[in-house]
């Protein structure tokens, strides 16, 4: 299973690599060079946390870049639900 993203115009997807039905999803990057794995917690009656990690990073630069790209997209999801 693949999820495709629009970057700059052009539509580039990320590979599943595995996952577990609410546990978790580990996927490769759009990069190809990159790993994204997001945890799901049951945290008590009507209460998850989503824990999103990207591994293999370059630069401190890119890491930052990244940290803001998931905060908004986790800001999205919960303005969804």
């Amino acid at each position: 299973m693949m999820i495709v993203r629009a970057v700059s115009g052009l539509y580039k997807a990320a590979n599943f690599r595995s996952r577990n039905l609410n546990r978790n999803l580990h996927l490769n990057w759009i990069d190809a060079n990159t790993s994204v794995d997001v945890n799901f917690y049951h945290k008590g009656q009507d209460k998850r946390q989503v824990v999103v990690q990207h591994d293999k990073l370059s630069s401190l630069a890119e890491s930052e870049k990244l940290k803001y790209y998931w905060k908004a997209k986790l800001e999205r999801l919960i303005s969804l639900l």
